[in-house]
């Protein structure tokens, strides 16, 4: 009895101590996006317990794609694991955090144009400065992110992410020149996004410039800044207000995650 009792307990150690390795596997994939996105970063969620059992929760939730691909340390070695998730999560991040940087990318270059770059300020969601109009478009898609499922499409993203990289596999290449055509992406979004407002900015400057030629009485710097602002932001909500947000939701796409990985 005694004997058997000491191999159920050895049974269940063994167990225990296999699910928390996954689990700390598991975590090293999903913590680098809890710790990019903005609405989960730590300047918001600032209790260390609250995120990680966040983190933790969502992995149990992931159960099934992670107990299916069973890895073998002895082939790979943990370290070689490790690593395996971590870029995986890395990558990830920047893929899932696409559009808060876009909505970042088209405040600065608005407030760049329109001179407001003069009060930036510390923004509490990225922690790092940025300009106001940038923080405001940052909790307008972290908004609407949040107000059309983005947990769910957060945790989907995980699981199709385990869907194109299994669990533990381990890759054999790393292609990090591709992640130039997703800066390239980040960019050009931004300005096209942007160009709207960018092309009224100017056209308003050449406008004040004219004006200041006939009138040299007129201090044409002290209005361009009011003037080139109510004109940004009523281009702005124009077209923004109904299909920017939206469409930059839909932006999350994890497929390229396949072409700069390739799997042992």
């Amino acid at each position: 009895m005694n004997k058997e009792m000491l191999n159920l307990y050895s049974s269940l150690y063994g167990t225990f101590n296999s699910g928390m390795i996954t689990l700390a596997l598991a975590y090293m994939r999903i913590a680098p996006v809890f710790f990019l996105l903005p609405f989960l970063n730590t300047k918001l969620l600032n209790g260390v317990v609250v995120k990680n059992s966040l983190i933790i929760y969502i992995c149990l939730g992931l159960w099934p794609y992670l107990s299916r691909g069973e890895f073998v340390r002895q082939q790979l070695g943990i370290v070689d694991i490790i690593l395996y998730e971590l870029s995986i999560g890395v990558i990830l991040a920047f893929f899932i955090c696409m559009p808060f940087l876009i909505a970042n990318i088209i405040g600065e270059i608005i407030d760049n144009q329109r001179g407001a770059t003069i009060s930036d300020t510390i923004d509490p969601a990225n922690g790092i400065e940025s300009s106001e109009f940038s923080a405001l478009l940052n909790y307008i898609v972290c908004m609407v992110f949040l107000s059309q499922g983005g947990m769910y499409k957060l945790v989907e993203s995980f699981a199709d992410s385990y869907k194109l990289m299994p669990f533990g596999q381990g890759f054999s290449l790393f292609e990090p020149l591709l992640l130039g055509s997703w800066l390239n992406t980040l960019v050009s979004q931004g300005f096209i996004m942007a160009s709207p407002v960018l092309v009224t900015l100017f056209l308003s400057e050449v406008a004040l410039g004219l004006y200041s030629r006939f009138c040299p009485q007129l201090n044409a710097f002290s209005l361009s800044l009011a003037v080139k602002s109510i004109i940004a932001f009523s281009v702005f909500l124009l077209y923004f207000q109904n299909e920017v947000p939206s469409l930059l939701v839909t932006m999350v796409d994890i497929s390229p995650l396949g072409k700069i990985f390739t799997l042992k």
